[in-house]
């Protein structure tokens, strides 16, 4: 099974900036997968983490600062105990962290300026 590829969410703030968002899931969404509906491990989470933050990155030059980027994660202690360790950097270069929690609500670290 190929696994979809491009931005996994656009959006328009009311400022008409261009938002890119990278989304990590906090299980996997397929069936055949040995981990399908359990939990990432600390390993898993931690590339997905990276990968998130590369994907971000990478936004930001294909488009050359003209739109905000942000990532989407699980609201876990897993996934914010790795975010945390690259809080800062997030910070400078103004990527958005959005925490989804178990509810459905999100939650913003508030980096976008």
């Amino acid at each position: 099974m190929e696994t979809e590829k491009g931005d996994d969410l656009i959006a328009i703030a009311v400022d008409g900036t261009r938002c890119l968002i990278e989304a990590k899931g906090e299980t996997s969404s397929k069936a055949e997968s040995a981990r399908y509906g359990r939990a990432f491990s600390p390993a898993q989470v931690g590339v997905h983490v990276a990968k998130a933050f590369y994907r971000a990155v990478q936004m930001m030059e294909e488009n050359g600062g003209t739109c905000r980027v942000g990532i989407a994660l699980p609201a876990t202690p897993l996934h914010k105990k790795k975010i945390e360790k690259i809080a800062n950097t997030l910070k400078e270069l103004c990527v958005e962290v959005f925490w989804v929690n178990s509810d459905g609500t999100v939650d913003l670290n508030g980096n976008w300026r």
